[in-house]
């Protein structure tokens, strides 16, 4: 017997007696009992210490009462509950209460010897559960954590276990629960906003808990799994609800739907109350009823009734005829979703095999949506098929359709005759039927592209269709009816799966000289400028294309619409808008593309975490593995947190031709050492590079990964080969940042130091002493350097602003921020009158990142006051609320950083983990502009120790091992004060090894 047992025992002797541990989990350890007052077996449940300490035993045994008062045929009572004397040594109070031991077995048993249950077992159990949940919900109560393991079966019916803390769990859930970090709650069956750590939920929550186990009972399997917490959370977040006929087609479809409901993502789409689902459920399990006919009414001749029941039954077939026809589909159902393959040359003809692909596009663009037709993206089509004269076979296109979700393919053969050219295509069904659904061969000019495409789309359809005359065929959707448009176009959109964004900028620029108002060429060719890390030229475009999307395909008129959308909260439209488009083309790679992006850039400033960004990039690569953007950023995010993830992703992108040795460098750092060979080729193909992205990025990529200690290695060899001025400059900037993000803040400033001596301002920087001087500045913030260190930096800061022209963007630029660093030294002496003449200076400053600053300092002025919880509302504000523009525009990332850090120590300290841990991953946003990222880095390692801490606390401790080790992993050199965060690392992590 454990320790806690064996006291236990002994504080209840008289009672009861402990009998054996029926089992443990994230709350309670379960014991079987014997009642001794009522000669009956009893299960007592004791609360862990630490969450009997969370929620103290008057305000357990005050709440408890209430569920204690239930009474409800489907919910497991409570019989007695109490306060075991303290446990030695330390006082730790023993929470307990009791239940009935149900002689049965509970539903987890079940599924275990059955995985999939009849569906009347099923439904009812959820009905009953159901039922339990509303007597609950109706009394205040949500049971936050609804899973197969807390329903027992006994008798043929459903009772619902573990009441009988939630409304304890409750009550303290805004007060002191969360400093316990306790995990609430089960993964596979969390409700979003639970797994989110929403504070204010309801009852909506435990029916989506409900929803996850019926899937279950009837899949076999929750709707969503991985092999952790943050995989599964992941899935739910960025994949649309599954339906279980996949798994399980004999399910209902009514049953199906509901089910859906109940598992939508948000609570509103849920249905209201855990009653109207049981409704629902019952409903779609209710079959009609049957009338049974008279036949023949008293003293009327059978003769009489045969005749007319002969007359009724023709009306009825005509009409059911009649009906049947008008229901019937306008195209054979093979045919509602047709997937056009590349139409390929019968000999090697480079023009011909152009003119076969450019035609899957107008093609599919013709048919798609006349009569409900959709059609596979035809980007997608060229992506994952094979185009050589030997791959189409009829074997190789079925295939291809069936992947791709189709009925029907489209393939065929293309050969010169004269001037023109010859097609001859079938139309054949992906089910395995050899029979075409339609076929044709068509003859026109190769250059005429609008004639081919017209032709084969009306000869598909008078083939396919079912009711009346199909519609005429007009490719509009691609606003261009230009050959040489087009075919740019095409190109552009090839050049940008593989990554070559400046050859595609030029492509689409070639397509709209060739028609200027092809405005689907001109969304994106201001869309493509955005990744080459400079704004699209004033050219004109976006109002035009803006105003002409609705001349577009759906899916890029939603996606014109959301990247038009920088003007409202970002958490709450900008991600949601590409979230909504996401579940309407789930199987679309351009819009996880568009999703993805965002995420990754932007997703962390409000609190989205790099789990659910690389879930969203494998689900683009998935859907296109050549996908060269995608396949770089999911490095990028995978780099120095999953190494195996980001190997692929490197081996896909050398496969792809897509070849940086930095990729190599890094995926080498994460081993015991760089080997020498590699770490040489990269510092020589560095230091002779002429291409300044190559040379920023190469200074700072391996500290951005995580891995500074190699990053100033690298950099140190790079300065021996004696390269030019620039990349003399972006070496020591990346030696400064390497050793900030070490916590050798000594020698950072001695790098930034040399950095600025090498300085020659750009058109980023604007130069390099302002930026030391904040540098300084967050140095003595986080602790690394007294702040008198800092304010040395402040004199040659001032004197390059002053050789500045006063109304220069230059200037406005190094004015916001001397004026901020001046600002927050303030803060750290502790001087209302210094923060408020900061602020004054930000105001007046017509910097766009002042705004940001000067509400930041304004955050700190109110914790100096003494108001706390409203300097962590301020705080948190500037970026959890946000707008679009305020999150994506030009900002300040010292100031973000100390911004994010402050906020969420007050958050701590007020219990408000939740929003804390959101304010905590701001670092992980790979920000396409002014190396902001890198100089997130240098706060990483404390937000990652903070991290730790919280999901240790939580018990989740395979998370909390991860973050200690991406803290130790940079942090290496802090000073001596700060030695003890490190021991402390340590020392959680050995313990975190042994669990």
């Amino acid at each position: 017997m454990t320790d806690i047992a064996a006291h236990l025992a002994t504080a209840l002797a008289g009672r009861y007696r402990l009998e054996r541990e029926l089992g443990h989990g994230g709350m309670a350890t379960v014991y079987l009992a014997h009642d001794l007052r009522h000669n009956r077996p009893v299960a007592i449940k004791v609360l862990k210490p630490e969450l009997a300490l969370a929620l103290g035993h008057e305000r357990f045994l005050r709440e408890i009462t209430i569920t204690a008062r239930f009474d409800h045929p489907y919910i497991l009572p409570l019989l007695d509950s109490g306060v075991a004397d303290p446990l030695p040594p330390h006082g730790q109070q023993l929470l307990f209460y009791v239940m009935p031991f149900v002689e049965g077995e509970s539903l987890r048993d079940r599924m275990a010897r059955q995985q999939q249950l009849p569906l009347e077992d099923a439904l009812q159990i959820t009905r009953e559960v159901a039922e339990a949940l509303g007597y609950a919900a109706a009394r205040g109560v949500i049971h936050r954590d609804i899973k197969p393991e807390n329903i027992m079966l006994s008798g043929g019916h459903a009772r619902v276990a573990d009441f009988g803390i939630a409304r304890a769990i409750d009550a303290a859930g805004s007060e002191r629960l969360t400093e316990t970090g306790l995990a609430i709650g089960t993964p596979a069956y969390m409700s979003p906003e639970q797994s989110m750590g929403a504070r204010d939920i309801d009852g909506r929550s435990d029916l989506y808990a409900l929803g996850c186990v019926l899937y279950e009972m009837l899949a076999g399997e929750p709707p969503y799994t991985g092999p952790t917490a943050q995989a599964i959370i992941a899935k739910r977040m960025t994949n649309p609800v599954p339906s279980v006929r996949t798994l399980r087609e004999t399910v209902p479809g009514s049953v199906d739907r509901a089910l859906a409901s109940a598992l939508a993502r948000s609570p509103a789409d849920r249905f209201p109350t855990a009653a109207r689902f049981a409704e629902a459920l019952a409903e779609a399990l209710a079959q009609p009823a049957t009338t049974v006919p008279v036949l023949g009414a008293p003293g009327r001749p059978k003769r009489t009734w045969v005749a007319g029941a002969g007359i009724l039954a023709a009306l009825a077939l005509l009409g059911g005829w009649l009906v049947a026809r008008a229901r019937r589909p306008q195209v054979t159902p093979s045919a509602s979703v047709i997937a056009v393959l590349p139409f390929l040359p019968s000999t090697a003809d480079t023009a011909l095999a152009r003119l076969g692909r450019d035609l899957v596009l107008t093609i599919s663009a013709n048919l798609d949506g006349v009569g409900g037709i959709r059609t596979a993206d035809p980007r997608l089509v060229l992506a994952r098929g094979d185009n050589s004269s030997d791959g189409q076979s009829v074997a190789n296109a079925v295939q291809l359709g069936k992947s791709l979700g189709a009925g029907s393919v489209v393939l065929g053969d293309m050969v010169r005759v004269g001037h023109n050219v010859r097609l001859d295509l079938r139309l054949l069904p992906t089910t395995g039927d050899s029979l075409p659904l339609a076929r044709a061969s068509i003859s026109s000019p190769p250059d005429s592209i609008s004639a081919l495409t017209d032709s084969v789309t009306w000869a598909l359809l008078r083939q396919v269709w079912q009711r009346g005359e199909p519609p005429s065929p007009s490719y509009a959707s691609l606003t261009t009816r230009s050959v040489p448009a087009l075919r740019a176009f095409l190109e552009g959109e090839q050049l940008v799966v593989a990554g070559r964004w400046a050859e595609a900028i030029e492509a689409y620029a070639t397509a709209i000289r060739a028609d200027t108002t092809f405005w689907l060429a001109a969304w994106r060719y201001t869309s493509a400028h955005g990744w080459l890390l400079h704004a699209s030229p004033d050219t004109g475009l976006q109002l035009p294309y803006e105003l002409h999307r609705d001349a577009f395909g759906a899916r890029d008129r939603l996606l014109i619409e959301a990247d038009l959308g920088f003007d409202t909260i970002l958490e709450v439209n900008y991600l949601a808008r590409y979230r909504a488009i996401v579940e309407r083309f789930p199987e679309d790679w351009s819009v996880w593309f568009r999703y993805a992006d965002v995420l990754h850039h932007w997703g962390p400033m409000v609190g989205i975490s790099n789990v659910e960004i690389r879930a969203a990039l494998q689900r683009a690569v998935d859907l296109n593995p050549k996908l060269v953007p995608m396949w770089e950023h999911l490095f990028d995010a995978s780099a120095g947190h999953d190494t195996a993830q980001a190997a692929l992703a490197d081996r896909s992108l050398t496969a792809l031709g897509n070849r940086r040795l930095g990729r190599r460098l890094v995926l080498f750092a994460a081993g015991p050492q760089v080997p020498a060979p590699v770490r040489d080729s990269f510092t020589l193909a560095l230091a002779g590079s002429t291409d300044w992205i190559a040379r920023a990025i190469g200074s700072l990529e391996l500290a951005l990964h995580g891995y500074p200690a190699a990053q100033i290695e690298v950099n140190r060899r790079m300065l021996v080969f004696a390269p030019n001025d620039s990349m003399v400059r972006y070496t020591w900037q990346g030696m400064a940042n390497a050793w900030a993000i070490r916590g050798a803040w000594d020698s950072a400033l001695v790098a930034a130091d040399r950095w600025a001596a090498a300085d020659n301002p750009g058109a980023f920087d604007r130069g390099v002493l302002p930026l030391v001087y904040q540098m300084a500045v967050a140095g003595a913030w986080l602790g690394g350097l007294e702040p008198a260190r800092a304010a040395e930096r402040r004199a040659a800061a001032m004197s390059y602003l002053a050789g500045l022209p006063p109304d220069s963007r230059d200037a406005e630029v190094a004015e916001a921020r001397v004026a901020w660093a001046d600002g927050m030294l303030a803060v750290l002496r502790r001087d209302p009158a210094g923060i408020a003449g900061a602020r004054t200076r930000l105001r007046q400053s017509s910097d766009n990142r002042a705004p940001f600053m000067e509400r930041s300092l304004a955050g700190f002025a109110l914790e100096l006051e003494g108001s706390k919880q409203a300097a962590a509302e301020s705080l948190a504000a500037l970026d959890l609320r946000a707008t679009d523009a305020e999150i994506s525009g030009p900002h300040d990332p010292y100031a973000r950083s100390i911004t994010h850090l402050a906020a969420s120590r007050l958050l701590l300290a007020q219990g408000d983990t939740s929003r804390a841990v959101q304010l905590l991953v701001w670092h992980q946003a790979s920000v396409p502009a002014s190396y902001e990222s890198p100089r997130f880095q240098m706060f990483a390692p404390l937000a990652y120790f903070e991290l730790a801490r919280i999901e240790e606390a939580q018990g989740r401790n395979d998370v909390a091992r991860d973050h200690y080790q991406q803290f130790l992993r940079r942090y290496d050199m802090p000073r001596p004060a700060h030695q003890r965060l490190v021991d402390e690392a340590k020392a959680s992590l050995g313990k975190l090894h042994l669990r």
